[in-house]
């Protein structure tokens, strides 16, 4: 049984996330005359804004939402990220002149892009950019833990080593029917499977996920390391349930986010790089 007050405030959050993502949004910076958005770029960050408010409902308090880029001590330097999830506890504030804001891969747990109406060229753009983002954390050498486990880090197992990554859209332009798995593992052709996305959502049109088979029962699933046990899946949007898509996003979010894997910025492995000590 549901409780009907956490259910109730779910509700509203959805409505007033998908009103102000899909209807304020336009009638703020869309100019009907002329068919244009007025100001692309502050239409972006206001959706993106949007999105922060909505998973802010279901993010533990120890967890912070930014934008800008990844770092590593391996010297690499993601592109620029809509969505950063953090752990704010241990993450330094690491700012440039222009306030660019600079994340150490350890601390990072979520990754999101944010879309409008997503073509299939920028969908693959998007899976293709988290994927590499995944590997940024998947790579650093001699890993930390933050919290106290009997096992070390091993994204390529331990599903909430890697960085949870998703995209939120509007709709898609294309139909994704019966060809996902075939179009998905296209986009996917040299990328490990644990890099793989988690969730991306479609306001009007579903949930892409995964199928987990357990024996004879399928699993609804958001996690992809499990080879040859999963395959990607498609929520349609149902207009009799219709925000069971969402609600399912927000209680996989919830769940992979604060199981994520904190792992202890190194500050001297990224002044001077990691030294061994004998």
């Amino acid at each position: 049984m549901s409780n009907k007050v956490f259910d109730s405030l779910m509700e509203e959050k959805i409505e007033i996330f998908i009103n102000s993502f899909r209807n304020t949004s336009r009638a703020v910076f869309f100019d009907e005359k002329s068919k244009k958005l007025i100001h692309p770029g502050e239409f972006g960050v206001y959706r993106e804004k949007v999105v922060k408010d909505f998973l802010k409902f279901f993010i533990p308090q120890n967890l912070e939402i930014g934008s800008g880029f990844i770092i590593s001590q391996n010297d690499e330097v993601s592109s620029q990220c809509d969505i950063v999830i953090f752990d704010k506890s241990i993450t330094p504030l690491i700012q440039s002149s222009e306030l660019q804001t600079f994340y150490p891969a350890e601390t990072v747990v979520g990754i999101g892009e944010i879309k409008s109406v997503m073509s299939k060229t920028e969908l693959a753009d998007a899976v293709r950019k988290l994927a590499k983002i995944k590997k940024i954390k998947s790579d650093i050498q001699h890993p930390n833990i933050h919290s106290k486990r009997d096992f070390g880090f091993d994204p390529k197992t331990v599903i909430y080593d890697s960085i949870f990554t998703f995209i939120i859209c509007e709709k898609f332009s294309f139909k994704l029917d019966d060809d996902i798995e075939i179009y998905l593992n296209e986009i996917y052709a040299g990328v490990d499977d644990w890099h793989r996305h988690n969730l991306i959502l479609s306001l009007e049109d579903g949930l892409i996920l995964y199928n987990l088979k357990q024996g004879e029962t399928d699993v609804v699933f958001y996690h992809p390391i499990f080879k040859g046990s999963n395959t990607h899946r498609f929520m349609k949007y149902n207009e009799k349930k219709k925000y069971h898509h969402i609600k399912t996003f927000a209680m996989s979010f919830f769940d992979g986010i604060s199981h994520a894997t904190v792992l202890y910025p190194e500050m001297v492995n990224y002044l001077l790089g990691f030294t061994p000590v004998n």
